[in-house]
């Protein structure tokens, strides 16, 4: 645009509010930072000269004030002054610099850490899921043992068909063995032939010094009925076989591996506490005056067993096949007495004492 007064041309001026002229800056007689300064509603209200009815008056002209030696040594003093801290300001920076680089290295090292934890917990997770496949493996292999252990106890409880234990009989330096069963067989009126014994030798009781007599058959039978004629004795101490020192008294029981016997002891207690007379069924004495096997299914089969147990004792000894399912029977009640804990069987049984057969105390 043109300014109204001198005709220049010019691209940023004032305008009058009275006579609406555009004017440059020296003809308005106002300076820029002036112009800037007056706002926006002193602007709006401004008017030139002619307009306010004023003649203008001419600005002085701008003369550069005289600077001397004295004030630029002043200022020179001054910035001398606010640049006396810049060595140390310098040198935080560079402790900065340095405490940013260590931390970013820290942040790598950190970063770095976790993608390894994350890895392991990767392969852990994996790890996991091959632990839970593996339980069951795991399981399968305990029942595997547990059924190995039975058929281990059942194996080595069979070995012992033909073994008799003897508890009570005194030690003594150069004994003789086969005259030991020699003087029990005498007191006990049964001939048993040397040739019926395999071999003798003694071993150590659980919790004692003293040691048993093993005495192993070489017929199941003659041991068997050596058994019921101990039995028959009722009484046997040392004094009768010649220990006139000692008056222990002598058992004369199967030979029963450490899980048949705490199975029997657990019975004994079983037994006593539930009020049962007797737990132990063999070698009857009178099979006329006593039921046999009355007693052991009643406590330890299942209902259905026991009928089934019961209907074939019912029937006459004389049949072959009657003694083969008495035999099924018996297997089946061993297995029960090995398999079940025998006082969780009692806690199920009936609370009256039925009439059996007395073991010996052991």
């Amino acid at each position: 645009m043109k300014c109204a007064s001198c005709g220049s041309d010019f691209t940023d001026g004032v305008q009058c509010t009275g006579c609406m002229k555009h004017l440059d800056f020296g003809c308005a007689q106002v300076t820029e930072a002036g112009w800037r300064r007056l706002g926006t509603e002193r602007r709006a209200a401004w008017k030139c000269f002619p307009c306010k009815g004023l003649s203008p008056k001419p600005l002085p002209p701008s003369s550069p004030e005289p600077v001397s030696l004295e004030v630029i040594m002043n200022e020179i003093r001054d910035i001398k002054r606010q640049l006396a801290g810049m060595p140390s300001l310098l040198q935080d920076v560079k402790t900065i610099k340095d405490e940013v680089g260590d931390l970013k290295s820290s942040c790598e090292f950190m970063g770095s850490r976790l993608e390894s934890f994350s890895v392991r917990i990767t392969e852990v997770e994996s790890r996991v899921s091959g632990i839970d496949k593996m339980q069951e493996y795991i399981d399968c292999l305990e029942n595997n043992v547990a059924e190995l252990k039975y058929q281990l106890a059942v194996a080595d409880q069979r070995s012992r068909l033909n073994n008799v234990e003897v508890k009570g009989v005194p030690m003594k330096k150069e004994e003789n063995l086969f005259s030991v069963i020699d003087s029990i067989c005498k007191e006990l009126n049964f001939e048993l032939p040397r040739g019926n014994i395999d071999y003798l030798y003694r071993v150590p009781l659980h919790g004692s010094k003293e040691k048993a007599i093993i005495d192993s058959f070489t017929n199941r039978y003659v041991k068997e009925d050596f058994v019921a004629a101990a039995r028959a004795r009722k009484s046997l101490s040392a004094p009768d076989i010649g220990f006139r020192d000692s008056v222990r008294r002598i058992f004369i029981n199967d030979h029963l591996n450490a899980d048949s016997k705490n199975l029997l002891n657990k019975a004994k207690v079983a037994a006593k506490e539930k009020g049962h007379a007797y737990v132990w069924v063999k070698f009857v004495p009178s099979p006329k005056s006593l039921p046999p096997l009355e007693d052991i299914p009643l406590l330890l089969l299942e209902p259905e067993d026991r009928k089934k147990l019961s209907a074939t004792l019912a029937e006459p000894l004389a049949s072959v096949a009657t003694l083969r399912r008495i035999k099924e029977q018996l297997q089946t009640l061993a297995r029960a007495i090995l398999r079940q804990p025998v006082d969780s069987q009692l806690d199920s049984s009936p609370t009256t004492a039925h009439e059996g057969i007395k073991t010996e105390a052991s």
